[in-house]
């Protein structure tokens, strides 16, 4: 499925900075039922925040904001409890909108998605009674800076917050009749580029959003395997997305985000699962979410839920692919040198089940590359999944043989175009290709511990 991507210059310069400050986005703006699509409940306060929906707000960043904006940026978000107390998706975005537009709808315009976040079970008679959220997005300073986008566009700072209050209701006292699902205080700290201008730009960025997640409530054309249009063929957990570029890059990198979900039984929030990403037709990265402990976040869970037993766990990492209460980390995949043309992403979930047609896989994903010289800017939240040494391999015959000294967890087998062939769960060490057509294959093996390796045979 191919999307329009937006090709945008980017100047990258070493700014001058001084002291650290703060730019506020929004503060303590009230969220509310996200189903509530008959009448936006705040629209008319003068609060400088505009509504585009009871879960979606946007602020727009003036002159003298972009000007604080040096080098080092980092994003903030405290979320305080209100009438909605189960764990919800939120996510921070930027939103491109055309200079000559003071207002403008969700489909209207493109963004990216800098930042995402998970809400814990709280009870707001409870404390804590606040969750904070922090991410490093140093990357965004050059984009903010960029003069070409500032002469094109208005650039938005988008909050978007699904709660419902349906359970809180009968739950938490204080919330019988309420509709205010969460309070939402947003703002930037950043190292003050003192002069408010980007001198001496020596490197030029392109910047291709990909896709950012829809709304909850569209929830069902994100990515999933039965949905028409959520996916590259109807009942395959396989999406692709792609991008031109006019000139070749030197370097680029994907940004990518992307979070499952599904809470009914055997849903897809629960089971973790292989994922893949293949840049034009080439396996780049295979992890699987989450792993994680969610002890850490306990504190801001003060609502009883299915999720934290009464005593600490030790058991997280075999189930979990998001913590209650985290903030979502950002997956980074170096792509190196990209010669001008069409180019694709193309995600992968081969065992993903939806059981019952439910849930859905919610991706954010865009490409940043550069003209000239390296891609230097600072991994922000960046998960690096790390490979797998001491394990060798030997292709003998139609067999691969394989040795670990680290105890693994599964195998697959790929063809060069990113299809799953086969899968093999507590792998004994012996692939074979016996039966299989001639051509180059991709064995990924995964350690119990995450870590993975790959290795590329030609029968």
């Amino acid at each position: 499925m191919k999307y329009k991507s937006l090709a945008i210059i980017i100047a990258t310069t070493a700014l001058s900075c001084s002291a650290a400050v703060e730019i506020p986005v929004m503060k303590d703006a009230v969220f509310y039922d996200g189903y509530k699509t008959d009448v936006i409940v705040d629209a008319e306060l003068n609060d400088g925040i505009y509504r585009l929906a009871n879960s979606l707000y946007s602020v727009p960043l003036d002159a003298d904001a972009l000007k604080n904006v040096g080098t080092d940026l980092t994003l903030h978000v405290t979320l305080s409890p209100r009438c909605d107390n189960y764990d919800r998706m939120g996510c921070v975005r930027l939103a491109f909108v055309p200079k000559e537009e003071t207002r403008y709808t969700e489909d209207d315009v493109q963004r990216i998605e800098l930042a995402r976040f998970i809400t814990p079970f709280m009870n707001m008679n409870k404390e804590p009674d606040s969750v904070p959220y922090e991410w490093n997005i140093s990357d965004v300073a050059y984009i903010l800076h960029d003069p070409d986008i500032n002469e094109r566009y208005n650039l938005w700072i988008e909050t978007y917050l699904f709660g419902v209050p349906y359970a809180a209701r009968e739950q938490v006292e204080g919330c019988a009749d309420h509709d205010d699902v969460y309070a939402a205080t947003v703002w930037l700290t950043a190292d003050e580029d003192t002069d408010g201008t980007v001198a001496g730009a020596a490197v030029h960025n392109r910047l291709f959003p990909l896709y950012t997640t829809k709304s909850e409530i569209k929830g069902d054309i994100n990515f999933n395997r039965y949905t028409e249009g959520a996916t590259d063929k109807f009942g395959k957990t396989e999406r692709t997305f792609t991008f031109t570029t006019d000139t070749d890059l030197t370097d680029a990198r994907l940004n990518l985000i992307l979070t499952n979900h599904g809470a009914d039984t055997k849903g897809e929030e629960y089971v973790r699962r292989l994922h893949n990403v293949f840049i034009d037709g080439e396996l780049k990265l295979s992890y699987t979410p989450g792993g994680v402990s969610c002890e850490p976040y306990r504190q801001y869970n003060s609502q009883g839920n299915m999720i934290y037993g009464k005593t600490p766990q030790t058991d997280w990492e075999e189930w979990n692919n998001w913590c209650p209460g985290q903030a979502v980390p950002v997956r980074q995949i170096n792509l190196g040198e990209l010669k001008a043309g069409e180019h694709s992403v193309k995600i992968t979930v081969p065992d993903a089940q939806f059981f019952h047609n439910k849930g859905d896989f919610r991706p954010s994903l865009y490409v940043q590359g550069v003209t000239e010289g390296e891609l230097n800017l600072s991994a922000v939240n960046q998960i690096n999944d790390s490979e797998l040494d001491g394990i060798t391999f030997e292709h003998i015959g139609d067999d691969i043989i394989f040795k670990s000294a680290t105890p693994l967890r599964e195998a697959a087998l790929y063809d060069l175009s990113g299809s799953l062939l086969e899968g093999y769960y507590n792998p004994a060490g012996i692939i074979s290709l016996a039966g299989r057509t001639p051509g180059t294959y991709i064995l990924l093996v995964v350690a119990r511990d995450g870590r993975y390796t790959t290795y590329k045979a030609v029968k």
